[in-house]
């Protein structure tokens, strides 16, 4: 929910009517505010979402940029900190499991995000030490992911917001697991932001095919709790899948 509302402010800096880009902007802003009241995780995609609404410079004045701008950062603030300081305890994990159990699904469906629910932050951090050094190759992903943006023009005059990105999502790498996720909204938030400056240039032509290929052969590594022999056999996973659509595919064609 939280990128559909930076899609919709995204689109209110391409719209060329007055009344569409005020609309765009106030349904992407709302969205946006709702989506951290639903999971406070969308918070780190605030620097997106001011970055775009700074940038529509031709339908909204500065001033009112500057008012939405400030409204948005004090207001997902602090539905943030209200939705984390009624955070969930052990008791509701259980009380979630419970009744997903009652009406017949799965007891597994209680891991993830249900059991984080029990973990405090301390505890967060000694199971995310644990994970290492297998999720050291997290980190190889992450600069693989980083390199066009890093050889793009944008990041040039956008140092600033590029560290300001890395701030807001850095904490989570220390205290929560799923790392797939976090450094794909790490480079979702920059490559949305690089779109909107109109600084495309060489974007596409720096995805090397060497590097295309090595992301589809990264396809199936897991977002988190890695194992060491899915670095290995994760790359012969991804081939074997895509082997395996070929007679799917060709019916389709047919």
């Amino acid at each position: 929910m939280g990128l559909a509302a930076i899609i919709l402010l995204a689109l209110a800096k391409e719209n060329s009517k007055m009344f569409g880009t005020r609309a765009l902007l106030g349904c992407g802003g709302s969205l946006f505010l709702i989506s951290i009241l639903i999971s406070e995780i969308n918070f780190i995609l605030l620097p997106a979402a001011v970055y775009i609404i700074l940038s529509i410079k031709i339908k909204i004045s500065h001033k009112s940029r500057l008012a939405i701008s400030y409204f948005i950062v004090l207001a997902s603030t602090a539905i943030a900190l209200l939705v984390i300081m009624n955070r969930g305890t052990v008791k509701t994990s259980k009380s979630i499991c419970k009744e997903i159990v009652t009406i017949g699904l799965d007891s597994s469906l209680c891991g993830g995000a249900i059991q984080a629910l029990a973990l405090n932050v301390k505890d967060a951090f000694a199971s995310n030490v644990d994970r290492y050094p297998r999720y050291f190759f997290y980190f190889f992903l992450l600069a693989w992911a980083l390199i066009p943006v890093l050889t793009s023009e944008w990041i040039k005059s956008n140092r600033t917001m590029f560290l300001v990105v890395l701030c807001f999502v850095a904490p989570l790498f220390v205290v929560a697991s799923d790392y797939g996720r976090w450094i794909f909204m790490f480079n979702i938030q920059l490559v949305i932001c690089m779109l909107a400056s109109g600084l495309t240039q060489n974007i596409f032509s720096r995805v090397r095919v060497s590097r295309l290929i090595v992301f589809l052969f990264l396809f199936s590594i897991p977002h988190s709790n890695i194992q060491v022999e899915e670095t290995i056999f994760g790359p012969i996973q991804s081939v074997m899948a895509y082997i395996g659509s070929i007679p799917e595919i060709s019916r389709v064609f047919r």
